[in-house]
C-alpha cells in the first residue's frame, strides 16, 4: 500500500530589516559613530521593543554629560527600576552578541558587515592590548586604529565601550587620570582603594619610592585588594598624575602645578574632549581655584593668551589645539554647509539631526539661531533655506 504523502506548506519566510538602511561599499570609523545611535535605538525597539529605546536613549544615548537615572527612567515608563536595570544589561548582551559574533537568535533584523567593520576591528585590537587601559592609551588606541580622538566620540563612547564589555572609571582626585577597565561592579571601588593605600605607603613610609613589583606585592598583602592584577596595578600607578618614575622607582614627587594655565590643560588632558568654561572652573577647585565660575573672563582671559588651547566656535566650550579633527564651526555655520550641500531647502528637524552629529545643541535652539541669522531664510512649514 502506496503510503501517503502530504503535502507540508512552508511558510513564507519572514523578512529581514537590513540596518542602517543606507548602503556603503566601505564605512569609516566616523560614519560609523554618526550612525550608531540611529541604528542602536531601531535594534532596541526591534527586538525589546519601546520602552528599551526609552531606556537606551536617555540612560547611555543622551546627548548632554549627565545620563538620566534607571529610577527616573523607569518612573517615566511605569516599570521598576529593577526592570529599566535589567533591559539594559540585556540590550548590551544582545548588541554584543549581534555585533561582535553575528549572533541574531529571535531577531528581525540583520547588520551590514560592513557597517560593523570598524568596530570589530577596534574590539580585536582592544583585546590584543589586554582589557585595562589609561585613558591615554585608549585615546592612542582610538586615534591609531579609527583615526580619530576620543573627544569626537562625544556620547557614544560609553556606549562602544559597553559593547566592548569595557567602562570608563572617573576619580575625583583630579591627579588620578581615568581608567578603561572591564565593566565590573567593584572594579572603581578597589581601584580607588588601591589609589589611597599607594599613595599613603609613598608619602609616609617611603618618601625615597618603590619598585612596581614593591607596590604590588603591598597591595596583594590587603585583603580587599588581593584580587587587583598586576597589569591594573600597573595601569593604575603609570594614570596617577602626582606620581613619577625614577629609574625602577615610583615616588611622589614634592613640586606642584603653580600655574592656572596648567590646571586647565591638566583638566582637558584628562577629560579628552572640550568642556564649557564654567566645567574647567569647576574642576580647578580641586586644584585650589576659588574665583567665580560663572564669570566668562576669569577663565577666558588665561586661555585665549596661551596657545595651548582653541575655542570651540562661540560656545563658550574649550579644547586643547594639539587635538586633530577637532570641530570649531558655529551651528549657524554647520546648518549653512548642510543646506549648501543638499541643494535645497531642509526641514528643522533634518537640520537638528545633522547639527547634534557635530556638535552638542538643543532641538528648540535650532530655529532660533537661523531665525537671528540674516543667513537664512524661512519657507514656513519649518522649512529653511539659505540667502546667497
Amino acid at each position: 500500500m502506496a503510503a501517503k504523502i502530504s503535502a507540508v506548506k512552508k511558510r513564507p519566510a519572514t523578512a529581514k530589516t537590513i540596518l542602517p538602511k543606507e548602503r556603503r561599499p566601505v564605512w569609516s570609523a566616523r560614519a560609523f559613530v554618526e550612525e550608531l545611535p540611529d541604528v542602536a535605538l531601531s535594534v532596541a525597539e526591534s527586538r525589546f521593543g519601546p520602552n528599551a529605546r526609552v531606556v537606551l536613549e536617555n540612560y547611555i544615548l543622551k546627548q548632554s554629560s549627565r545620563k538620566t537615572s534607571f529610577s527616573a527612567i523607569a518612573h517615566s515608563v511605569g516599570i521598576t527600576k529593577q526592570a529599566a536595570h535589567a533591559v539594559f544589561q540585556r540590550m548590551i548582551r544582545k548588541f554584543r552578541e549581534v555585533m561582535l559574533e553575528d549572533k541574531y537568535r529571535m531577531c528581525s533584523f540583520r547588520l551590514r558587515p560592513e557597517f560593523l567593520r570598524p568596530l570589530r576591528i577596534l574590539s580585536k585590537k582592544v583585546r590584543q592590548r589586554k582589557t585595562v587601559l589609561r585613558q591615554n592609551d585608549w585615546n592612542a588606541l582610538l586615534a591609531k586604529t579609527w583615526g580619530i580622538s576620543g573627544s569626537q566620540l562625544g556620547p557614544m563612547e560609553p556606549f562602544i565601550l559597553e559593547i566592548l564589555g569595557l567602562r570608563r572609571h572617573d576619580f575625583r582626585r583630579p591627579a588620578l587620570d581615568s581608567i578603561i577597565d572591564t565593566a565590573a561592579d567593584k572594579t572603581k571601588t578597589r581601584l580607588d582603594m588601591a589609589d589611597r593605600f599607594i599613595r599613603g605607603l609613598l608619602r609616609s613610609h617611603h618618601p625615597s619610592g618603590l619598585t612596581l613589583q614593591q607596590l604590588t606585592d603591598a597591595i596583594k598583602a590587603r585583603s580587599g585588594l588581593r584580587r587587583l592584577s598586576t597589569d591594573k596595578i600597573r595601569v593604575l600607578v603609570r594614570s596617577m598624575g602626582d606620581v613619577e618614575k625614577l629609574g625602577s622607582l615610583y615616588r611622589v614627587p614634592d613640586r606642584r602645578m603653580s600655574r592656572r594655565a596648567d590646571h586647565y590643560a591638566e583638566i582637558l588632558r584628562r577629560a579628552g574632549k572640550p568642556l564649557h568654561y564654567r566645567e574647567l572652573a569647576h574642576r580647578a577647585l580641586r586644584f585650589g581655584y576659588r574665583g567665580n565660575d560663572g564669570q566668562r573672563q576669569s577663565v577666558t582671559n588665561i586661555l585665549v593668551k596661551d596657545s595651548r588651547f582653541a575655542p570651540v566656535a562661540q560656545s563658550g566650550f574649550w579644547a586643547l589645539a594639539t587635538w586633530r579633527n577637532l570641530e570649531t564651526r558655529t551651528i549657524t555655520d554647520i546648518a549653512f554647509d548642510e543646506i549648501k550641500r543638499a541643494g535645497q531647502p531642509l526641514h528643522e528637524k533634518k537640520l537638528y539631526m545633522l547639527i547634534r552629529k557635530r556638535r552638542s545643541v538643543k532641538r528648540r535652539s535650532v530655529p532660533r539661531m537661523l531665525a537671528q541669522s540674516r543667513r537664512f531664510k524661512s519657507l514656513g512649514n519649518n522649512l529653511w533655506t539659505i540667502c546667497e
